[in-house]
């Protein structure tokens, strides 16, 4: 199984920071969604950029736009919204079969009119028109509003809650303070993933450190306890042995044993091998059978 798929097992979706209509019609990412576990995608200017450069397939459209003498920016979002629009076509399986919860595209309102509430509402409610794709995922970058709610939701918490079970309450509280803050302003937060978490790399490897150091003292103990369980069968096992054993012994006579060795000298006298029976042993009056 690919790593990007194993995340899914824990929780958490892998998405993909790259969109272009090669890599849709190409059947690459159709692959990447069914093969690598993909649940999502990402879009932005620079995104849109490297796509063009690498590829002819823009060509025919940007010729079109250029001759209708439409702005670069204008030109940016035709060329936009349609491999958007794409994408979400193609995540919509897995939207559908998720119930919503992945199979996302995402386009990015415009970081220039970040501080402008209602500019900001009114072009994501465009691009939501524009797509026209249940699946289409607005992205509005945090205004002086939410950024306040967001540091002092993660600051309640320990870095180590972002890597841990403790990251779906994270979430949780950041959303209830951002939807109060911007309510006030007639933005509806609908939902708050934690999706990218970026820490200093020495913090980062410290709780990595911690978090194995965690799981190898829960191996270990598992370890111990299981060799305590093995210990304690084999202490029974043997005390049965004994027991078995002592019971036996209370059962053994004289008279028993000189039956079993009468017994005994019966069989061995029968046996072809034998060929010399010297009767009266002094000890217990049992013959002596001497073989060859």
């Amino acid at each position: 199984m690919k790593p990007a798929a194993r995340l899914n097992e824990f929780g958490q979706s892998a998405w993909l920071d790259l969109i272009g209509r090669k890599l849709i019609h190409s059947g690459e990412l159709s692959r990447m969604v069914e093969e690598d576990g993909i649940r999502g995608v990402t879009a932005n200017p620079a995104i849109f950029e490297k796509a063009i450069v690498e590829t002819d397939e823009y060509d025919e459209q940007l010729g079109q736009l250029i001759s209708q003498e439409k702005k670069p920016l204008d030109i940016y979002e035709a060329v936009a919204v349609d491999d958007v629009r794409a994408g979400c076509d193609l995540f919509r399986p897995l939207f559908d079969r998720l119930q919503g919860k992945d199979g996302f595209v995402s386009l990015e309102v415009s970081p220039y009119i970040a501080r402008d509430t209602r500019a900001t509402v009114e072009e994501a409610k465009r691009f939501w028109k524009l797509v026209d794709r249940s699946n289409l995922f607005i992205k509005i970058p945090a205004n002086p509003e939410g950024i306040p709610a967001i540091r002092e939701a993660t600051a309640s918490h320990t870095a180590n809650a972002l890597y841990t079970g403790e990251r779906e309450m994270v979430a949780k509280q950041i959303f209830e303070q951002v939807n109060e803050s911007l309510a006030k302003r007639g933005i509806t937060v609908e939902n708050v993933l934690l999706r990218d978490i970026q820490l200093p790399a020495t913090l980062k490897a410290s709780i990595e450190a911690k978090q194995q150091a965690e799981q190898e003292a829960l191996a270990m103990n598992f370890r111990l306890q299981k060799e305590t369980q093995e210990a304690q069968r084999k202490r029974i096992e043997a005390a049965g042995v004994r027991d078995f054993q002592q019971i036996v012994a209370q059962g053994i006579t004289p008279s028993l044993l000189e039956w079993k060795g009468i017994e005994a000298t019966e069989t061995l006298a029968k046996s072809p091998n034998t060929k010399v029976v010297v009767v009266g042993n002094p000890k217990n009056g049992l013959p002596l059978i001497l073989g060859q």
